[in-house]
This record gives structure tokens, sequence and C-alpha cells, in this order.
């Protein structure tokens, strides 16, 4: 197309922007970092496929990236500490699982910790929120942006779809730093007004965050004032799974006394079979009413049976989604609080 890495920075330079860094996938330049001279204010140049500069890296103003691939590591973090697999090489004994129920407990309760080794992906995973919120205020322009943080780069391209980057040497701080970004051909296009649109688009950034900033610390206030009702709540809806669970136990120490009634009934059906037929036409005439006497009393039981099993059900459905409801509210709620402390 006629354009060089040279051209391009003597038509940057020209209009009072000074490189910063080049950044290179496969040794072919991918975003060129600049300041403006005029306001100071940061843009990254996307340099698109069609144009492939070829630079050398040397760790200083020529940096190499990689694609990242990030996982929810907020949760699988977590997930790992608390969730550890069961051991079912436990004594079981009726009526008392003490020893299963200990396990439970004491893999369960382990102190929370989401200082870990994977801690970049967690920031990636927040950053890579951040701009999908973002993308919402730069729909209607040609200008999108990325986040800087240590050796990552989170990304909004054209097409909003959000790319993750690793920077294997040190080129940024650990603090979030934002940059508008701006196609290559988008950028010779708006060379004049480079300058005023950064700015402009980065104010009305920043209006946007501010003003979220207000709205959600009031809103984080009142859930605060509110958090003693809530937690409430939740403790109230985690002592009802006692009732429920009391209810199953109770059902379930029904069953054996209604299968041995079936079992009896059963029996005095067969024994009444074999052993009194065809004698005489009275006797006959009573045993089939006894039979028909003890069918009713079997089917009786046998539908008592069903409903049994069928509240046993009921009530089980009731325990797992409230126990699953309170661990996911709980979990998310202490990973959302939890990143307050930074």
């Amino acid at each position: 197309m006629g354009l060089s890495i040279i051209k391009l920075n003597e038509l940057l330079r020209k209009q009072k922007f000074e490189i910063v860094r080049y950044f290179t996938f496969n040794d072919v330049c991918m975003f060129v970092e600049t300041r403006s001279l005029l306001n100071g204010e940061k843009l990254m140049i996307y340099i698109q496929s069609d144009y492939e500069f070829k630079l050398a890296y040397d760790n200083n103003r020529v940096f190499k990236i990689e694609y990242h691939e990030i996982e929810d590591t907020i949760s699988s973090d977590l997930t790992e500490e608390r969730y550890k697999p069961l051991s079912l090489d436990l004594e079981l004994k009726s009526g008392n699982n003490a020893g299963l129920n200990k396990q439970l407990l004491e893999q369960y309760n382990i102190p929370l910790n989401v200082e870990t080794t994977k801690n970049y992906n967690k920031i990636l995973l927040v950053l890579n929120n951040q701009l999908k919120r973002l993308k919402l205020s730069l729909s209607d322009v040609k200008y999108k942006c990325l986040i800087t943080n240590g050796h990552y780069i989170a990304c909004l391209q054209r097409d909003n779809r959000i790319d993750d980057f690793f920077i294997p040497d040190f080129a940024y701080s650990y603090k979030n730093q934002l940059y508008l970004t701006i196609d290559l051909k988008s950028c010779i296009e708006k060379m004049n007004t480079l300058h005023d649109d950064i700015k402009q688009i980065h104010k009305g950034l920043f209006a946007v965050f501010n003003k979220n900033v207000k709205l959600n610390l009031q809103h984080l206030h009142k859930m605060i004032e509110e958090a003693p009702l809530q937690l409430q709540k939740l403790n109230q809806k985690h002592l009802t799974i006692r009732k429920y669970k009391e209810m199953v136990r109770k059902f379930t120490r029904i069953l054996p006394k209604v299968d041995d009634k079936i079992r009896k009934y059963e029996q005095d059906y067969q024994d009444l079979s074999i052993n009194n037929s065809g004698k005489n036409i009275l006797q006959d005439m009573n045993i089939s009413h006894r039979k028909n006497a003890l069918n009713k009393l079997i089917q009786k039981e046998q539908n008592r049976r069903k409903d049994i099993l069928s509240n046993i059900e009921k009530l089980q459905e009731i325990i797992d989604h409230i126990i699953i409801s309170l661990d996911i509210t709980l979990f998310e709620s202490i990973v959302s609080y939890d990143t307050i402390n930074w």
C-alpha cells in the first residue's frame, strides 16, 4: 500500500505524536503506542494485517506480544480450595453418618484466599468485563479502547470482540491504564482531528466512569445498610433446611413399617391361596372376600408408599434448591466483596 513503518513514524511526528512503544506479533507490528504532544493524551494505533511492518524485538521500544486465553480463575481458584474431592472410604453407620458429615464440613470450611499464582487471569477477567461495559459507550465511534496492567493488555477490537495479550517483558506498571485505540486506516483518515478526538472521547469516558461510580457507591452503600437484614434472611433460609431434612427423616422412618405391612398382607394372601381353596362354596366365598380385602390393604399401603416417596422427592428438591441457591449467592457475594479490597 506504499506505507512503511518509517513513513508512518514520520507522519505521526509531523502531526505532533510521540511514538512510545511498538508491539509485534510474530515479528510483525500489531500496535503502535503514541502520545499527543499537544495534550498528553495516549493513543494506541492498531495495525491491520493489510500492513506488514516487520520490526526487530529489542525489549526497549519494541515488545513482543502473544494472544492469551483466560479462564474464570476468580471462581475456579476458590472452587479448587473449597470443593475438594470427597472420599467415600468411610464407615457409614445407619442413622448416624458422623464421619461423612465431619469430612464434608472440614473440606468446605477453608479460609478464603484469593492471592493465587493465577492472579492475572482474575485481573484480565475483570478488565474484560469492564470493556464489555465500555463498548456500549463507544458503539457509535471508530475509536475503541484497551486497558493495560503489568504484562497484559485487554483490548476492545473494532468489531467489539475482546482480545487479551500477554507481554513476556515488563512494559507497563501494575496499575490499570486506559488507552483509546483506532485502526491505522481510520487513523490516517482522521489525522487532522486526532488530538481533539481523543481528548474529547477520553473526557466523555471519564464522565461515564464518574457518573457510574457515584451511582454504584450509592447502591453499594444501600446494600451494606441492608446487609444485616439480608444475612438474617439467608440464615433463616439455611435453618429451614433442618426442618425439611427432619421431615425427610420422618418419612424415611415410616417406609420400613409400610413395607412390613405390605409383606405381611402379601404373605397372608399367599397363605389363603395355597391352603384354603376348593373345600366348599361357603368357605371359598369367605376366602375370596378376605383376599379382596387383603388386595385393598396391599393397594392402600402401596399407594401410601408412593405418596411417601413422592413427598421425600419433593422435599429433597426443595432442600437441593435452597442449599445450591445459598451456596451460589454467598460464594458470588464473597468474590464480589473481595474485589473491593484493592
